[in-house]
Parts: structure tokens; sequence; C-alpha cells
């Protein structure tokens, strides 16, 4: 069904055309879905919609005997594939004497950036390659986490604001304002 459209407009389709089924089997005969939605569904399955008036950006469409079927037969086939269980859960087996192995953390291990030497107003620049063509938006959340990692001490001032003893603030660069393509990382304070 719907097999002249793309994966996620198919499954987008399904959807529709089981909500239209909801609405053609309801007490309003009908359901209001995006005209566009419609048309694109009736040119790659006409039999089994029917599109009326339109109202706004909205059209009036029914769901065809052939639309229901193919609804309930979808429905049915899912079910099918579900797995059965008694009492509606899963089905895990318990087992005994499985060591808990140790926990990893920090799998770099090594400071990739030199936040830590860094003094206030020195900066470091990343170029911008093809794998990581924006570095300012992909080291947004490191620069963040570096500033976190100084608090000072004690980590709050008298009204409850967090205080770090470090800030860093990261800019995307440009050939045409500044010479370079990619980020530039700063330490403020």
């Amino acid at each position: 069904m719907f097999k002249s459209l793309k994966k996620k407009e198919r499954e987008t389709a399904l959807q529709m055309l089981a909500f239209i089924v909801i609405g053609t089997q309801s007490s309003a005969g009908l359901a209001l879905v995006p005209t566009s939605e419609a048309n694109k569904m009736h040119k790659a399955e006409p039999t089994l919609i029917e599109v009326g008036t339109a109202v706004g950006s909205n059209s009036q469409v029914r769901a065809t005997a052939a639309g229901i079927a193919a609804i309930s037969t979808q429905a049915s086939t899912q079910v099918a594939a579900q797995p059965e269980s008694t009492d509606n859960t899963l089905e895990f087996v318990l087992e005994d004497g499985i060591e808990l192995p140790p926990t990893i953390r920090g799998g770099n291990k090594g400071n990739k950036y030199p936040f830590a030497s860094m003094q206030p107003g020195q900066s470091f620049f990343i170029a911008a390659t093809e794998a990581k063509p924006n570095p300012a938006k992909a080291l947004a959340s490191t620069v963040s986490s570096a500033t976190k990692r100084y608090p000072a001490d004690p980590a709050v001032d008298a009204n409850g604001k967090k205080v770090f003893t470090r800030k860093y603030t990261v800019r995307a660069r440009t050939q045409e304002k500044h010479g370079e393509v990619g980020a530039r990382v700063w330490r403020s304070y």
C-alpha cells in the first residue's frame, strides 16, 4: 500500500489513512486533513479515499470500503506479528551468578582542548572541516561544561546563584569578517 511513496511518506500516509478511517466510522462520517496530504494519498492510492470539499487548507475526506479494509488488514497483520503473552507483560529469563562489570567512565582520558591551561584573555581556534562544518555549534556543550568544571568556593553566592571562577565563550568565525573559518574559544575570566 502506498508503494509509490518514500518510506517516511508511506508511514505518514498509513497514519493519515487510519485517522481518516476513524473519522469515516464516527458520527461525522469524514475527517478533515490537510489538502496537500489528501491529494498526495489520493494520487498514490485513489481507491482508498474520496477527497471532498476544501475547508481552508484542509479537505473533507472519507475512507472507501477498500480503505477501511486496508487499515483493518494492516492492524491485524501488526497484531499477529506481536508475541503472544497471557498477562500483557514481556517475558524475561532471570539468571543468577552473572558478575556486574565495572563502570568505565571518561573514555577520553586526555584533555582534547586546553581549557585548564588558559589564562584570561587567551583563545584558541578550531578550523571548520568537512566532518565538522560548524565547529562553534559542535563545541557549545563542551565549552559550557568547561565553565562549570571550575566553580568558586563556595559554589553559590549569597543569593543562591552559581558562581564560577572561569568563563569560556565560543564564537563562529568567517573568512569575510575574521580571516579564519571555524570557531574560536576565549577565556573571559
